[in-house]
């Protein structure tokens, strides 16, 4: 009788042990998958941005302004977009505070800022990642042949 109540009761814990294990593992199944999505999401955006700026420099140049793009280097990239991204929450100020998961622009670097809601997935565990439009000439161009380029800002160029 007693050793199978002690029988009884090893099987509840060793049972509970399994159970728990599988959501564990579950769990941080489902945060790298969110991880995964996200930085999906991040680079699909880049993308739709990178395209917009290209179809402003295109229609600059057609209409003989490129002269004039020098003048978009450090402005809002969103602005030359023909439909802005559903998760940008606009202009802000450095030390204002931002919700997870959105595209703002920074009026006091002049950086566009995605705000990450998974750390994990981008390594080196930052919560922010930064962005500037700059005017790039290629060596032995012009300096009115640049490019407008959307490039990452790091922690040390902020």
């Amino acid at each position: 009788m007693v050793i199978e109540r002690n029988t009884r009761r090893f099987e509840t814990m060793i049972s509970f042990i399994i159970i728990l294990a599988v959501m564990i593992a579950f769990y941080l199944w489902i945060e790298k998958l969110a991880a995964g999505a996200e930085q999906s999401k991040v680079i699909y955006t880049l993308s739709n941005i990178r395209s917009s700026i290209q179809v402003f420099e295109l229609s600059m140049i057609v209409s003989g302004r490129q002269d004039q793009l020098q003048q978009h280097a450090g402005k809002n990239p969103i602005t030359l977009m023909s439909d802005p991204i559903v998760e940008y929450g606009g202009e802000f100020k450095a030390n204002e505070e931002l919700a997870d998961g959105a595209w703002y622009y920074n009026v006091d670097t002049g950086n566009l800022v995605y705000k990450l809601m998974n750390k994990e997935g981008f390594g080196k565990g930052e919560s922010l990642l930064r962005y500037r439009l700059h005017y790039v000439v290629e060596p032995g161009k012009a300096p009115s042949k640049g490019r407008l380029k959307l490039l990452q800002v790091f922690d040390s160029e902020k």
